[in-house]
This record gives C-alpha cells, sequence and structure tokens, in this order.
C-alpha cells in the first residue's frame, strides 16, 4: 500500500484484508490498530506503518512469542510507540522480540509496534546511534511540519 503526496492510495485492493498491526500518524494524533484493515483508507493522516509484532497494546504487553526462532534469538529490536501523543522511536538492545515488549511496557508505553531486527536496525539522529548491520535500501523518516 502506498499513498502518494497527493493523498492518493496505490495497491489498495491488495491491503484491504491484511492483518498485520498498524501504526496511523495523524496532525498530532497518533493511533496503532491490531489488523491494518481495520483502520480503512483515510486521507486525513500524514503517514501510516504496518509490520509485526504489535508488542504492546493499552498498556498490556501482548506478544510474548510464536515460536519463530528469528523473534525468538537475541537482537537489537527497533520498536516505534506512544505514551500519549508523544511518538517514540528507538531499539532494545540484547533482546528477544517478547523481551522488548516487556521492556517497553516497564517504560509506560501505552502502545508500541515492532520494527526490524538484527542488520536492518539502524537509528540516526545527525549521527548513527545504532547501527547499520547492513546497507539498508529504506526509511522511515519524520520531518517538521
Amino acid at each position: 500500500l502506498l499513498m502518494n503526496k497527493n493523498k492518493v492510495y496505490f495497491n489498495g485492493d491488495n491491503n484491504v484484508y491484511s492483518t498485520v498491526p498498524v501504526v496511523i500518524f495523524g496532525n498530532g494524533w497518533i493511533r496503532f490498530e491490531s489488523q491494518s484493515l481495520n483502520w480503512g483508507r483515510d486521507t486525513g493522516v500524514d503517514g501510516v506503518l504496518a509490520n509485526q509484532p504489535l508488542l504492546v497494546s493499552g498498556g498490556n504487553v501482548v506478544f510474548g512469542g510464536d515460536g519463530d526462532p528469528k523473534k525468538g534469538s537475541k537482537g537489537g529490536r527497533s520498536f516505534v510507540a506512544n505514551k500519549g501523543n508523544t511518538v517514540y522511536i528507538g531499539v532494545v538492545h540484547n533482546a528477544t522480540v517478547a523481551e522488548a515488549a516487556i521492556v517497553l511496557k516497564a517504560l509506560g508505553m501505552e502502545n508500541a509496534l515492532n520494527l526490524d531486527s538484527g542488520g536492518s536496525t539502524v537509528l540516526w539522529s545527525g549521527s548513527y546511534k545504532a547501527g547499520p548491520g547492513r546497507n539498508i535500501p529504506n526509511a522511515i523518516l519524520f520531518v517538521g511540519k
């Protein structure tokens, strides 16, 4: 699914039934949904990011593991989370995905979505804060309005 700068969706029909968790960003607000199909196709948003698993929802850990060995191995676990209308993006180092969920709950996050892990985990703010493990062909950018 892609929305261009004119807020026109491309490939939307292919994502209507997606059960992947999603975070939606608007003008001064953030919303997490457990399934992408729950948010519709609102063009009044600033950004949408879908990935899995959802780690924390309503202040409760909602991911305790699913048997996937990659999620059960320790590494850098990047996330996007919120506490109120404040958005946090970061990395929990040397953790399984389930352990990252526990850490984020302990930090008081209301909602949190796993992003990527291992060599794909890169965090930049004027300089590298985490990574790079390898060349990364895409990025999530936060820009001021």
